[in-house]
């Protein structure tokens, strides 16, 4: 093939060895590589002279844009913008679920199809990693293509076709009644993190609400907390305090932190040595507290698995359901959307009075079995 394209534009050759279902290779312009030596890239490979023609015009098109970035590149430019605006948690999670993309970190974006992402999710079904760890990876997969989509690297995004294992469906354990009773023996002895965890099974918080909670948001009078994060139905909520866990949650309002649950941190040394409190976190809750203190107390799931903090929302709901409170009333102390049922959604409506009387029943159902 005669030379027909300026320099610095790339060119096409045609392989004529009757083998190839793609004969018309496209190539880059020379480049400088990092041994010195100045070679060419293959852009892609076409089926007819047309469809090369094309891919090298798109080339020079989009050339010095994100038409040769690796999936890596990709990764890296998104995530400056993205991780800003979400929060540590999540981007936490997305950060892990990106390790498990290594082998196609080094790919071009515009060479990635769909089995490519389904070979690594097959891979990890096939290590056991759980179903939420695969759906962060597919998560996160589609979030890049979808950015690469807005730069016409690609024209449609292969992610969406992933295809997750089924989701294994596993009842979920709640602390026993043994369990509960050893914690509050615990608490009432003095220990922090007990006291932390009672108060979850007493009032149902998720541990990112809990842990967001500041002095202000608990009204004195009402003697009722009113925060909550994630739903339309959770924000905003009113959450009685039992009786029996107030002088935890006095204990909390009197360490005047930044956040209603603060951590002692020592700063400085020698004479400028000093304790200052820093809020807990999430992270820190479930890895540095709930889970060794768990440990520490034997306190563990039938299977031997440890528990996680969300077990103290399922206690939360299973301790109404024994106590008798209206399931309507659980579901908005817990920040739960209504059930599609007409009847609730538009003609019950749940006042203050009834999330107090439900609180005071828990608590006094408790007292009458001590």
């Amino acid at each position: 093939m005669k030379k027909r394209f300026p320099n610095g534009y790339g060119s096409i050759r045609e392989y004529k060895d009757g083998n190839r279902a793609n004969p018309f290779i496209v190539f880059t312009p020379l480049k400088r590589c990092s041994d010195g030596k100045r070679r060419r890239e293959i852009i892609g490979s076409a089926k007819t002279e047309d469809e090369a023609l094309q891919m090298l015009a798109d080339y020079n098109k989009f050339k010095g844009s994100k038409l040769n970035f690796t999936l890596e590149d990709l990764y890296t430019e998104w995530s400056k913008k993205a991780y800003q605006s979400i929060s540590k948690s999540t981007a936490d999670c997305y950060r892990a679920a990106w390790k498990h993309l290594d082998e196609l970190h080094n790919m071009k974006i515009r060479t990635i199809r769909s089995g490519h992402f389904q070979e690594v999710i097959d891979r990890m079904t096939d290590e056991g990693k759980s179903y939420s760890t695969m759906h962060n990876v597919k998560v996160l997969s589609s979030m890049l293509e979808k950015y690469a989509m807005q730069y016409d690297v690609i024209e449609k995004n292969y992610a969406d076709f992933i295809q997750l294992p089924e989701k294994e469906k596993k009842e979920k354990e709640i602390f026993t009644a043994k369990q509960l009773e050893t914690l509050e023996i615990a608490a009432e002895n003095g220990n922090k993190v007990a006291r932390l965890i009672v108060i979850l099974c007493y009032t149902g918080w998720r541990i990112s609400e809990f842990l967001s909670l500041t002095a202000q948001d608990y009204n004195a009078e009402k003697r009722a907390f009113i925060g909550g994060l994630k739903t339309e139905s959770g924000k905003n909520r009113l959450v009685p305090v039992p009786e029996h866990v107030q002088p935890y949650v006095d204990e909390l309002l009197n360490q005047h932190g930044k956040k209603l649950v603060c951590r002692e941190n020592v700063v400085g040394k020698g004479k400028n040595r000093r304790i200052e409190l820093v809020p807990v976190t999430s992270d820190y809750f479930r890895k540095s507290m709930f889970a060794p203190y768990l440990d520490e107390l034997g306190i563990r799931q039938t299977t031997g698995e440890p528990f996680t903090p969300h077990v103290t929302r399922h206690t939360f709901a299973t301790i109404c359901r024994k106590q008798g409170v209206d399931p309507l009333v659980t579901k908005k102390l817990l920040g739960h959307s209504p059930a599609a049922d007409v009847t609730e959604k538009v003609y019950t409506h749940i006042d203050e009075e009834m999330l107090q009387f439900a609180v005071s029943q828990i608590k006094k159902a408790k007292s009458e079995k001590k």
